[in-house]
């Protein structure tokens, strides 16, 4: 599926649709190559049935400049993103600030197996 996004921003922001325990929401991220787990902001977790007990892990991740953060883990019911679904996908959940202005990133564990072209040119980003 091909998607586009404004070269000028920056930033590739994708729509992304969580299927939770009690509904399915749109919410948008950031594609990250650079980030090896997809994370969501915590405080959205409520609006499709999510609690703190249905974390399923935690773990350490280290960041580009050498920052360590904790970030919990849990397993949505399913994630849809530029034409693929993955059920069972597990997502790291984090505390986001206050000033940003997605919901979160999408990294390279959504997109193994798969072919992502990103056309910086043109704004287009396409997952095969």
């Amino acid at each position: 599926m091909i998607d586009s996004f404004e070269v000028k921003y920056r930033k590739i922001p994708v729509k992304v649709l969580i299927k939770g325990k009690t509904g399915t929401r749109d919410f948008i991220f950031i594609v990250d190559t650079g980030a090896s787990h997809s994370i969501i902001n915590a405080a959205l977790l409520k609006s499709i049935g999510y609690l703190s007990s249905d974390f399923c892990k935690s773990e350490n991740l280290m960041g580009f400049g050498g920052n360590s953060i904790k970030v919990d883990f849990l397993e949505t019911r399913s994630i849809f993103c530029l034409g693929l679904k993955r059920s069972n996908f597990v997502i790291g959940v984090h505390d986001f600030k206050l000033s940003t202005f997605y919901d979160g990133i999408l990294g390279v564990d959504f997109f193994l197996n798969h072919k992502l072209s990103i056309d910086f040119k043109n704004g287009i980003i396409e997952l095969i």
